[in-house]
Parts: structure tokens; sequence; C-alpha cells
């Protein structure tokens, strides 16, 4: 009976020795603000684990201004924009790597209940819309998150991380690589910092991304209806609550249209931009409100096209992007001074649309796209080579599906 005793007060003084540790190190950062951890250690693991880091942050921080979207705007929204503190005094950026819609509409409904939300500034791009990206990410944890009626058990979730051997592992990986910088700052956007060191070989950096949208993101694409209607019902429910949206299109590489254009069709991304405004001018008008801004920041701007990198260069050097996708801070910094009316220099870049004007902006595109492939001979079939003949860019079960961002 006492090697029983032993034994049992061994194993649950291990126990409870793990939680402690994983409590301490923090590794995901669950427990505690960025800039109020116990320990300020240099945490890259919550970019693998950033849908349970963004859960807990937003209890903490209780924003009054949400980003959402995928990584896109993750990289590129920087929350503490000089527009944005003019206007809110507590900004989150909860973008992800493959945000679902789902995913989206749950982020929105935590920081709905927090009690102090005011305004949305969401990226809602074409790749989040295919039937394929319609379910939860596998680091989803709906237990940290609170539901549609301000339900949830965030504190039960929060036993359950830092009891797990996963938090553990990750807590020793820390002990032993703490130099690399942060993944995230402290409000949730990506830290250019680490990619400013993890982003080696910038030009296969934007070549590899591009090989992931053929393989992956724009393989067997097909509009799913039910991210339709989840968008719909968001947009209802930003209606109902009172809450200010604001949404747009990424801005990315003219490459990466074409990457689009060869696996879906350019007349395919044509209707989903029809959609989103048909869509959010009837949700307007079943509320009886004015449509949400909508921009589309897509397109052939001076301000898109950038040359690629050199091969030899080891370092990002493109001023707007870190690949073919993903913009940068630059480039974000002028996309928020647009839709708030506030950017002198660049006012042609993006438009706002309604269904008054989009036949036209449709139009415009084809002729700016006409002209910018006319400036760049054999660009296409060169890609479609290159593509046809490449490597896949990830493993099947790349993390978050996004594995060039993480």
């Amino acid at each position: 009976m006492r090697k029983v005793m032993l034994t049992l007060s061994v194993a649950v003084g291990s126990l409870l020795l793990m939680g402690l540790f994983n409590f301490l190190v923090d590794p995901f950062l669950v427990f505690s603000r960025q800039d109020e951890a116990h320990l300020q250690l240099q945490r890259y693991a919550i970019g693998r684990n950033e849908r349970m880091h963004k859960a807990a942050q937003i209890e903490y921080f209780r924003p009054d201004f949400l980003v959402l979207g995928w990584s896109r705007a993750r990289d590129g929204i920087n929350p503490l924009h000089p527009e944005f503190l003019k206007r809110y005094d507590s900004p989150y950026n909860a973008a992800q790597a493959v945000q679902r819609l789902q995913e989206a509409q749950a982020y929105y409904h935590h920081a709905r209940c927090a009690g102090r939300l005011k305004a949305v500034l969401w990226g809602v791009d074409f790749g989040m819309f295919a039937a394929k990206h319609d379910a939860f990410n596998r680091s989803y944890r709906p237990g940290l998150l609170r539901d549609s009626e301000c339900r949830g058990q965030p504190l039960w979730e929060k036993l359950r991380i830092a009891f797990s051997w996963h938090t553990t592992r990750a807590a020793l990986q820390h002990l032993y690589q703490s130099k690399r910088p942060n993944f995230f700052t402290d409000r949730g956007m990506t830290n250019p910092a680490y990619y400013q060191v993890s982003k080696r070989q910038p030009l296969q950096q934007f070549l590899r991304a591009e090989q992931q949208y053929h393989d992956d993101t724009y393989s067997a694409y097909e509009l799913g209806a039910e991210n339709l209607r989840v968008f719909r019902e968001v947009l209802l429910t930003a209606h109902r609550e009172g809450h200010e949206f604001i949404l747009f299109f990424s801005p990315s590489h003219p490459r990466l249209w074409e990457v689009l254009d060869m696996q879906v069709g350019w007349d395919v991304f044509e209707q989903w931009k029809r959609e989103m405004v048909r869509i959010n001018e009837e949700v307007a008008a079943e509320a009886g409100r004015d449509a949400f801004p909508l921009w589309d920041f897509t397109g052939y701007h001076p301000l898109h096209v950038e040359a690629l990198p050199a091969a030899d260069e080891r370092r990002p050097v493109m001023k707007s992007y870190w690949d073919t996708s993903h913009f940068k801070e630059r480039l974000g910094n002028i996309l928020i001074r647009r839709v708030y009316d506030a950017e002198s220099k660049y006012r042609s870049f993006g438009q706002r649309l309604s269904a008054e004007n989009i036949e036209l902006h449709l139009a415009r595109l084809r002729t700016q796209r006409a002209a910018w492939l006319k400036r760049n001979p054999g660009l296409q079939e060169s890609m479609r080579q290159a593509l046809r003949h490449a490597e896949p860019a990830c493993e099947k079960d790349c993390p978050d599906g996004d594995a060039l961002t993480q």
C-alpha cells in the first residue's frame, strides 16, 4: 500500500510540476498577455498554434477593433496604425493562416462577447470561399472561445493546455531556441523581424508560394455554398449589433492572379466578386442599413507590380511583398489610409465596389491585365511550364495549410 501511495504521489507531483512549468513558460501565450508574461521569452511556437493563442489574447485585450482574414491580413495589417488609434482604444489582429469563414465567424463572436467591440476590418479573400475550406483548422480550440450566445469554458480549456504534453514539448524547445524572434507582435500581427530572419532565399519563397496556390489553394476550386451562407450570416449579425465593418479583397502580386486563372478561371474570380457585392448589399437592405464598405485591392496598380528579387538574394528585399501572396506592412498602411480616405499619394490604389460600378471595375481590370501581360510576353507560358513540372510546394499535411507563413 505504501508503494502504491508513493507511486501515486510521485505521479501527481510530476503532473503538477509539468503544469506549473507549462504555465510559467507559456509557449503559446494563453495564460497571459505577451507584455505581461511571467517569463519574457521569444515565443515563436505560437505561429503553428495561433488559434489558441489569439483566442486567449482576445480575452485579455477585450478589443474594440478587430482584424479578420487570412495570413495576408495577419502579415500586412498593423492594428496599431495611427488611423485605427484615432478611433479605437484596443485594436487586435485576429487574422490567421487559412482562416475559414466559420473560424472568422467564431472569432468575431468571441470578440463581440468581450463586450467592447465596435468595428472589424475583414480581409475576405477568394481562397477562403472554396468548398474545401469550410471546416475548422485542426489547431482550433473551441473551448477557449465564447460562442454566439457568449457561452464558453475557457478556464477548463486552459487547464487542459497546461497539462498537455504538446505544451510541455513546445516549452522545452523554447529553452534551447530562445534567440529566435517572437512570431507575433503584442497585438497579433506577424512580427516582421521574424520573417526577416526566417524567409531566406526570397525568390525561392516567392515561387514556392505560387506552387502552393497552384497545387493546393486553387486546385479543384469550387465556390462553397456553406461559406456564402456564413458570410451572409456574419454581415447580418454585424448590422444587428451595430458594428462597423470594412471588407476588402487583399492585394497580391499580379503573378498570383495568373496562377488563379490557370487553376480556376478568370471568369470564376469575377463572378465571386459580383457575389460579394450582391450579398453585401442584399444583407444591408434586409437589415434596413447602408451596405458595408467593400474594397477591391487586387489589380495592376504600380504598387502591385514589383520586380522579383534576384536569385542570389538571401533576405527579403521586396518593398511590398513577402512572397507572391502576402503583402508587407508598407502596402497595408496605404490600404488602411485608403479605406479611411486619408491617402493622398496613391488615391488610385483600390476601388470601393457597389452594384453600380462593379461591371465597369471588372472591365477595367481586364484591360489592365491585358496590358500587363503584353508588357511581359511569354510570362503565362513560362509560369505554366514551371508550375506543371515543379515538385509540390509542401506536403499534404502542411501546418495550417499555409506552410510558407509558419
